[in-house]
């Protein structure tokens, strides 16, 4: 990951978070655990999906 890729992805955390007025788990698909995918696409809240 470019290192600037990764301010631009906390600065999204911290967006959501402000915007949400609650803690949020900001992950890409492929950093998901295989052993929690199940549990957390059951709470799965899809913001923004690019066309």
């Amino acid at each position: 990951m470019r290192p600037h890729l990764g301010f631009k992805w906390f600065g999204l955390w911290d967006e959501l978070e402000e915007i949400l007025g609650r803690k949020v788990d900001l992950v890409s698909e492929s950093a998901l655990s295989p052993y929690v995918r199940k549990h957390v696409e059951r709470e799965l809240v899809l913001l923004y999906e690019e066309g």
